[in-house]
């Protein structure tokens, strides 16, 4: 039996649905939706993210690429990637992510921006791993 949802249902479904941690902030950077993936990679739940900076909920550890700004948005509205960017979870764990960040415009310009990003630890494991192999395959061939 196939159960219809009203349409008004059907963005936070997707929201909730979509395998990126999805997080999004009003002008002044303030945490205003976060979905499940979200909550799992950071460690904040949605009710103690909503309305704080996005600092203290996405906290960039290290990156070669810095978290925009509403500002740096409303300047230049393109995309921002992050790769392989260090964040640190609410444990105090370090995850390697990477994403991008989005501005959120309407009529009135850039109203927030929308952050989107997704674990890379396993991945960036095992390509090192691979490298290794590599390595080893080399230095089997020269002796």
């Amino acid at each position: 039996m196939h159960i219809r949802k009203p349409a008004e249902e059907w963005p936070s479904l997707a929201l909730e649905n979509v395998c990126d941690a999805v997080i999004a902030t009003d002008h002044n950077g303030q945490v205003t939706i976060m979905n499940h993936a979200a909550e799992a990679l950071t460690g904040f739940t949605r009710k103690s993210a909503v309305g704080s900076p996005l600092k203290n909920v996405f906290r960039l550890v290290a990156s070669a690429d810095a978290l925009p700004t509403v500002r740096a948005f409303q300047q230049n509205s393109d995309p921002r990637h992050l790769h392989r960017a260090v964040i640190m979870g609410r444990t105090g764990k370090e995850i390697l992510v990477d994403g991008t960040a989005s501005p959120i415009v309407t009529g009135k310009g850039v109203v927030g921006f929308v952050l989107a990003f997704h674990d890379i630890t396993e991945c960036l494991t095992e390509e090192r791993a691979a490298i290794d192999l590599q390595k080893i395959g080399a230095i089997g061939t020269l002796a």
